[in-house]
């Protein structure tokens, strides 16, 4: 919050002169509507300030090459991108993409895949493998998410997808989620999926990967709706856990899962 200070008024008198006389006023001090002011202007300006904020919080980002051409610059030939899919969704495995281009391919409208449609990022993903260098992409289940936490879950399918890569990348590019322990060279972007054309990449691979996944799913199990939801956290999924119980697909270790449906089992399914 912004604060103004009253101002301060001294009236010195010289000699024996006397002070004038003020006429009394049944209105407020000067001082004191000067504060007044001072805060309707500042209620009119807050507004203004509040948009601002919102314009900021709408920002699109514009997914290029920048990163890549910067490292390219310094040396770097082999820049893989890599990104997840699943971390915050209650049953299913997580899945990670790492891509690799050598030169850089243009893709029209490439961007994060989530915000693209089903039928956009199906399309894209041939592509990307046709020109792409190399691609790589780990899964790990939900039974072993359970095991070592979905934070280490995370890592151990990176670390899968770029064990797939060849050549091996000098530079790795990841998506937000910061890594160490990596003897590469690396660099963790916020909203790198919306800035990095070479994370953009592998987060539609990603995501495509695991959509077909949880699309085989649904198929033995309808009742939850993987279909449209993927596995994450809405009312349907909510609906056919408490009614059918978890699956051996579900992460016993994710809240939702385990303290609202821990004694409902569908028969088989563990």
């Amino acid at each position: 919050m912004v604060r103004f200070a009253a101002r301060n008024y001294t009236i010195c008198a010289r000699g024996p002169e006397k002070l004038p006389k003020f006429k009394k006023s049944s209105s407020r001090p000067v001082h004191q509507q000067d504060l007044r002011e001072q805060r309707e202007q500042q209620e009119q300006v807050q507004p203004r300030l509040e948009m601002r904020g919102m314009e900021k919080k709408k920002r699109r980002y514009r997914c290029s090459y920048r990163s890549e051409r910067r490292l390219n610059a310094q040396g770097y030939q082999f820049i893989a991108g890599v990104d997840e899919v699943g971390r915050g969704a209650l049953c299913g495995p997580v899945v990670a993409a790492a891509v690799l281009f050598q030169k850089r391919p243009r893709f029209a409208g490439i961007k994060d895949s989530k915000q693209l449609t089903a039928l956009r990022r199906q399309k894209l993903v041939p592509r990307i493998e046709k020109v792409a260098l190399s691609y790589g992409i780990g899964i790990v289940s939900a039974e072993e998410i359970d095991r070592v936490n979905i934070y280490q879950a995370t890592l151990k399918a990176m670390r899968l997808a770029l064990q797939q890569l060849t050549p091996a990348p000098d530079f790795i590019l990841f998506d937000g989620l910061p890594v160490r322990g990596l003897l590469t060279p690396c660099l963790s972007i916020i909203k790198g999926d919306m800035r990095c054309i070479t994370i953009a990449a592998a987060s539609i691979i990603a995501k495509v990967t695991r959509d077909n996944l949880m699309q085989s799913y649904s198929a033995m199990y309808p009742m939850y709706d993987w279909a449209r939801n993927k596995g994450y956290s809405c009312k349907s999924h909510f609906t056919a856990l408490r009614e059918h119980g978890k699956t051996s697909f579900h992460r016993n270790s994710f809240r939702p899962v385990h303290t609202d449906n821990s004694q409902f089992n569908l028969p088989g399914t563990g």
